[in-house]
């Protein structure tokens, strides 16, 4: 049933869990894609050329599925289709016969027809709580189940499988710290389809205008990731110099490592403006509002417990928060954040718990600044603050704002929030303060983090979030304060 080439999938399940490890080494193992992409070269995100070549290997009735996903899933006949066609996959034949990134593909098109499947037979009443879907038919779970059980992977569709691992390159000469949704496509979209009624009229530009909205719009984390992909390897250099810097006393050295440290620091301000830079292609004419509430980010909300694919599972997001030693989440979306942590992927996970275990790089710098509040590294540390903040997340937050605005206010269908929960848009008013408030809050704790002349050279992360951290699994290594 399968052809493509095998392959030995020979990789490092995790770093070793008896010995500590940094950033830096972690970066260097041969870590499995399956359980997460990560590499000095392309970061969180997998070699874009290696994703794009691979190919999707199903069963014919998966593939036909597959190919005519929005056709189905538009014109409602998804249901009747995955009843009456499907069967489950043989997973571990599948495993052992393609290759990794093409069994990574094959499994985000089938965990994305479940959610497809979730959406399409879910049923939206009045209440403002979501409903929960009917049981996914057998052939799904079942087949889902087995992939779970050889990736361990979570058991729904995520963010990586809606976009991040899955994304295939359309552009000539694609680079990625520069990378454009227009230059990227979605595995498994479901938005590209006429309704009966539109072919019917000859209307080929609704569905277009769709297909368009959802790309651009679902590919956001991509790009967003795609151009911080120098940023995993920054971050571990920058603590691999503060731990060098640590464990010597010559003054000279000392200065020289303090330089490098400014230069990293710089560079990771760079790449924090070309995600500053992302967020300003998010645009009405190029993204329309009314389009993305009305029919693109309701295939996105959450069911069983779980709070759908959404932006907060962007691990890049995760990785600045450690790096600069974010210690403060009471906001409601500080709260979130943590809550999500879980929901990407593993060896995202173990890299970001290394940061914040690691050499606090907050800490270095608030302690130069008792030696001189206008240290080279404290201004360099405020300054790539001071980018992210005023920069990425304050164009963020005003996007988010101005699209729920229009969401709300020019339709007449509830915006349903990946969280569950419906807000109907006589509310536009109450929805667009209330989103203000928790962007501001957030911000707040983020800008916290700045070195000021009062700041303590023993600042770290609390007991309690160390104590948090422990308990995943690590221990805290000797460069931490």
């Amino acid at each position: 049933m399968f052809t493509a080439a095998s392959d030995k999938h020979e990789y490092s399940a995790q770093p070793n869990a008896s010995k500590e490890m940094f950033s830096w080494e972690i970066i260097e193992s041969e870590m499995n894609p399956m359980r997460g992409p990560l590499s000095k070269t392309n970061g969180f995100m997998p070699d874009p050329e290696s994703v794009t070549k691979a190919c999707v290997v199903l069963p014919a009735a998966w593939e036909k599925l597959w190919r005519n996903l929005p056709k189905y899933y538009i014109r409602e006949s998804l249901r009747d289709y995955c009843e009456q066609h499907l069967e489950p996959i043989d997973v571990d034949q599948l495993y052992q016969s393609v290759d990794i990134w093409s069994f990574i593909k094959s499994k985000s098109v089938v965990f994305n027809i479940a959610q497809a499947w979730v959406d399409c037979a879910r049923e939206i009443g009045d209440t403002e709580a979501m409903p929960e879907p009917p049981a996914l038919p057998s052939a799904i779970q079942e087949t889902m189940e087995q992939f779970v059980r050889i990736t361990e992977c979570l058991d729904y569709c995520t963010l990586a499988d809606m976009c991040l691992t899955s994304a295939e390159v359309v552009a000539e000469d694609f680079d990625p710290l520069h990378a454009h949704y227009d230059e990227l496509q979605l595995l498994c979209p479901v938005n590209g389809a006429p309704t009966k009624e539109e072919e019917r009229s000859g209307d080929l530009e609704s569905a277009r205008v769709r297909g368009i909205v959802e790309n651009r719009f679902h590919l956001m984390p991509t790009i967003m990731e795609y151009r911080t992909s120098d940023l995993p390897s920054l971050v571990a250099q920058v603590q691999k110099m503060i731990h060098t810097y640590e464990k010597i006393n010559h003054v000279d050295c000392r200065k020289g490592i303090a330089e490098e440290v400014v230069a990293l620091l710089g560079k990771i301000k760079q790449s924090f403006s070309r995600l500053r830079e992302a967020m300003t292609f998010v645009k009405r004419d190029k993204i329309d509002p009314v389009v993305w509430h009305r029919d693109v980010v309701k295939f996105t909300a959450g069911y069983g417990g779980h709070a759908g694919s959404s932006g907060p599972q962007t691990p890049v997001i995760h990785l600045i928060d450690a790096f600069l030693g974010r210690t403060a989440y009471g906001s409601e979306l500080g709260e979130m954040i943590l809550s999500v942590r879980k929901q990407i992927q593993q060896n995202h996970q173990v890299f970001v718990r290394s940061v914040e275990l690691g050499p606090n790089m907050r800490g270095f710098a608030a302690m130069l600044s008792q030696e001189d509040p206008q240290h080279p590294v404290v201004v360099a540390f405020n300054d790539m603050v001071e980018e992210y903040v005023r920069g990425f997340l304050s164009i963020h937050h005003g996007k988010a704002v101005m699209y729920a605005n229009a969401g709300f206010g020019e339709t007449d269908t509830p915006r349903i929030f990946t969280a569950g929960t419906k807000y109907f848009w006589p509310n536009t008013n109450s929805v667009t303060t209330k989103l203000r408030n928790l962007f501001t809050a957030a911000s707040n704790e983020r800008s916290k983090v700045k070195v000021e002349e009062s700041s303590n050279e023993n600042d770290c992360p609390p007991a309690g979030v160390m104590r948090d951290l422990k308990a995943a699994g690590f221990r805290c290594p000797v460069g931490l304060r």
